[in-house]
């Protein structure tokens, strides 16, 4: 949703809070788009006051788990430095 929005939508951090009190049951659920689909911010939340801010790409499934393993952010792997 980052991407698409062109970065209004901001993603999250993950992080849990543990209460040692209770037992805690995880389910991790992951939602990659089609990796021969192309992704990126929607045309029109681009704009002169709102420049494109992130690359379009497919594949994002690929850059995500490259990025969740060495540890950083993996959006930002697709951000254009401006």
């Amino acid at each position: 949703m980052q991407i698409e929005s062109n970065g209004i939508f901001k993603s999250p951090t993950h992080k849990v809070m543990v209460n040692p009190k209770y037992d805690r049951i995880s389910l991790a659920m992951l939602s990659l788009p089609n990796g021969e689909k192309e992704i990126g911010p929607l045309s029109e939340l681009i704009k002169e006051s709102r420049p494109q801010l992130y690359k379009r790409l497919k594949d994002y499934g690929q850059v995500y788990y490259q990025y969740l393993a060495s540890g950083e952010r993996q959006i930002n792997a697709v951000k254009i430095n401006s």
